[in-house]
């Protein structure tokens, strides 16, 4: 009885820190992404990243998925303006991700990665050209 307890709560925490984690769709299929994410479309194959699908969103915002073995390793929001358009979703991003239950943080220039228990996550914002500026959230396994 004892040990069938215990495994009820081993299996509820690992559930429960599952759940903590930002949702993404790191692991998955490329046949699932592209059944359920419409516009998706193939940019390259980057010799390190892997095959690069993306979807934009508007003109200034776009998700891509990168793809090793049929799975999704790398999953990146970027999004463009100016530099305070781009600092004001780099903003909200940080308090966003600052508010769930994240494992540890750290702070870089012009970034901060969060680590759940299953993925990290990066935001970053960064000088583009001229007056355009990336506000990027990149996704991976941990």
């Amino acid at each position: 009885m004892k040990k069938i307890l215990l495994i009820i709560i081993v299996l509820l925490s690992c559930f429960s820190a599952a759940l903590a984690d930002p949702g993404t769709r790191l692991g998955e299929s490329l046949s699932v992404v592209q059944s359920e994410v419409q516009g998706l479309r193939h940019l390259r194959n980057w010799p390190t990243k892997g095959d690069q699908y993306t979807v934009y969103h508007d003109t200034n915002a776009y998700t891509s998925y990168y793809f090793k073995n049929n799975r999704v390793v790398l999953e990146e929001f970027t999004c463009s303006g100016n530099e305070e358009t781009a600092g004001y979703y780099f903003d909200r991003f940080v308090s966003d991700f600052s508010k769930q239950n994240y494992i540890n943080a750290y702070e870089g220039d012009n970034s901060v990665t969060f680590y759940f228990s299953r993925i990290k996550v990066t935001v970053s914002l960064s000088h583009f050209v001229g007056n355009e500026y990336l506000c990027k959230v990149s996704y991976t396994s941990r």
